[in-house]
């Protein structure tokens, strides 16, 4: 019986086996979960209109629990026929059989052009699971042979356009493998409105499916700016590459009316508006000039500033400065309009400056930047029928000691040991625990005096950098040389004396007169007004103060000496910083125009053409040198080179 048993068991076992493996050979399940195997368009590249077929095999043995919704078919793609579900048998590797999931579909490509097949949805057993994106080519027919065009068209980024804006446009090549230079583009103008080509107004872009990368280039960018509201069309251009054209269809645009609040500036964008005068006194018959600029991004190109009115003021010229360029905004820049008046009769002119008004596109509003009054007291020339014109500002009282308005004691380091009295005094009040506190001072002083001695009489460094420079005379030189029209000396004195004594009003103010005068609005600005001696004043008494705070601190606390500590330590930081920052715009070299003549190269050769002519007088503010050639730029910010002996350096 027990055998019988065995026997029957041995026999079940190898029939199973033997079912297993013909079910295998011929089809089996399979045990892991589905999975997409392939996802095949063919043919591709297809021609536009023609059908062409996607396969997808799904690894799952029932054709019944398989679905194929297709959800995320492009429009441009029609569907022809199937989906078709069905299963099939494949051999696998070692031999075996295996029930899988084809699906078929049949599409009709409408558009030419490349694009990226999305991925797209299958069920199975319950599943979803996504095929992987592909890139589908549709070209066009051309003597029976298949080729891919260029897609071409019209791009701007803005949605609403009015009237007087700067819209920047791209012809942009659409859906492009790899970023190209084309051969030639093709671009038909507009009736209507300003169009002018512009770089930097639109860039490369890419879309990115898994691996499938597709650019985006801009062949041509342009600017349009409709001064008028209605519709303006973009004719159908075109462009060229590898001998094969593509054209874009015609472009139509919108253009709005502007609202009321903008009609008499018609700038659109986001601006920053300022105005300036260059005095607030005159003489009868002195010129006045007066900036005012707007700056920031739109239409640049368009928008109007608006005029000033005056009371006891005639305009005498007014010149526009232009510095933008273009970009997706339209133009990124500023746009100044220097105005230059005569003061007519004493007593007090005013100089009235309108309300700014723009819209902001961002906001979608209109703003406004106040506008603003200036008031010049005008006083009766003081001057002879004959006499100079420089006799408005008197001559200077020269002083029979030679010394300097300012010494450079900054620049001495035997003057730092002023930084001594209070150091030794904390030291001494430490060392004998805040106790003959008046010893520990006269011991600081005896210290410094002995120092400050050596630094003196040893080694002479008390004697100042500058000593036998006058401001003054240099001055009283500038007033002579105008007198005898001897232009170029008398700027270069008074910007000489300027650096020597930066603080002296009166020298600014002359040399601002006589530059005005002489037509001289956008100069280079001289030696700014604050010595650096001053800090070096400050951080001397700072730091003293703060070690006699200090010295407080020994002897008794309390809030007010840790306020104290608290205030000289940061003047100590500012005057430290203030030293340096001082004395590098200080000797930032500048330099007048002497020889007539004179012109600025491109490059710093003699054989280089002239660029920029440049009037007698000219003020230049000095950035390098070579070969003989000085690197300098304008008040205007151009920048060019020049020879040596065309220039009088201000030191």
């Amino acid at each position: 019986m027990v055998v019988k048993r065995a026997v029957l068991l041995i026999l079940l076992i190898l029939t199973a086996t033997f079912l297993s493996a013909d079910e295998k050979k011929h089809g089996g399940y399979s045990a892991n979960q589905p999975t997409i195997e392939s996802c095949v368009i063919t043919p591709n590249p297809v021609g536009k209109g023609d059908l062409f077929t996607l396969t997808i095999i799904v690894d799952h043995n029932n054709s019944a629990e398989v679905d194929f919704p297709l959800k995320d078919l492009p429009e441009n793609l029609l569907l022809w026929r199937g989906p078709y579900i069905r299963s099939f048998v494949d051999t696998d590797k070692d031999g075996y059989s295996l029930r899988k999931v084809r699906i078929t579909t049949t599409l009709k490509a409408q558009k030419s052009g490349r694009m990226i097949f999305p991925s797209l949805s299958v069920i199975a057993d319950n599943r979803e699971l996504r095929t992987e994106p592909d890139l589908l080519r549709v070209g066009l027919y051309k003597n029976r042979k298949l080729y891919m065009p260029i897609e071409v068209e019209w791009q701007t980024e803005f949605d609403k356009i009015y009237a007087g804006e700067a819209v920047p446009l791209s012809l942009m090549v659409l859906n492009q493998e790899n970023v190209a230079i084309f051969d030639s583009a093709r671009v038909a103008y507009p009736r209507d409105g300003f169009f002018e080509e512009a770089e930097g107004v639109s860039e490369i872009t890419s879309i990115t499916e898994g691996d499938i990368i597709l650019y985006d280039i801009p062949a041509a960018t342009y600017i349009l700016t409709s001064p008028v509201a209605g519709e303006v069309k973009i004719p159908s251009s075109g462009v060229e590459y590898e001998g094969v054209a593509g054209w874009t269809d015609n472009l139509f645009l919108k253009i709005n009316r502007i609202p009321s609040e903008i009609s008499e500036s018609g700038a659109v964008g986001i601006f920053n508006f300022t105005a300036s005068i260059d005095r607030e006194s005159a003489v009868t018959g002195e010129n006045i000039a007066l900036t005012v600029s707007v700056s920031g991004d739109g239409n640049l190109n368009y928008l109007k500033l608006p005029e000033p009115s005056t009371e006891g003021c005639i305009l005498v010229s007014s010149e526009v400065i232009d510095n933008y360029k273009p970009s997706p905004y339209g133009f990124t820049g500023s746009k100044t309009v220097s105005w230059l008046f005569t003061a007519e009769n004493p007593g007090v002119s005013k100089i009235s400056i309108p309300d700014f008004n723009f819209l902001n596109k961002t906001a979608d509003r209109v703003e406004s930047v106040r506008g603003t009054e200036f008031t010049i007291t005008v006083y009766e020339s003081s001057a002879e029928d004959g006499e100079s014109e420089s006799q408005v500002f008197p001559f200077e009282k020269i002083d029979t000691a030679d010394t300097p308005a300012w010494k450079n004691y900054y620049r001495s380091y035997f003057r730092y040991a002023w930084l001594l009295p209070g150091f030794i005094f904390f030291l001494l009040a430490l060392i004998m625990k805040g106790k003959r506190l008046p010893l520990a001072g006269v011991l600081s002083l005896i210290i410094l005096i002995a120092v400050f001695s050596i630094g003196r009489f040893v080694i002479g460094a008390d004697r100042p950098e500058n000593a036998g420079i006058r401001a003054d005379v240099l001055y009283n030189d500038a007033l002579d040389a105008y007198a005898t029209d001897d232009l170029t000396g008398s700027l270069h004195n008074l910007r000489a004396a300027i650096y020597h004594d930066p603080v002296n009003r009166l020298y600014r103010q002359t040399l601002s007169w006589i530059e005005t005068e002489n037509g001289f609005v956008n100069s280079v600005s001289p030696s700014p007004g604050l010595h650096p001696d001053i800090f070096y004043y400050i951080l001397i008494i700072s730091l003293n103060l703060l070690f006699f705070a200090l010295v407080l601190r020994i002897v008794k606390s309390g809030g007010g000496v840790s306020v104290m500590m608290i205030l000289f330590g940061s003047l100590i930081i500012f005057s430290a910083i203030m030293i340096g920052y001082s004395h590098i715009s200080r000797e930032r070299q500048t330099a007048i125009i002497c020889a007539e003549s004179s012109s600025l190269k491109k490059i710093p050769r003699e054989t280089a053409e002239d660029w920029v002519p440049m009037n007698v007088g000219t003020d230049l503010r000095i950035l390098g040198e070579s070969d003989g050639f000085i690197l300098v730029e304008t008040g205007l910010g151009v920048k060019g080179w020049i020879t040596e002996s065309c220039i009088l350096r201000d030191r």
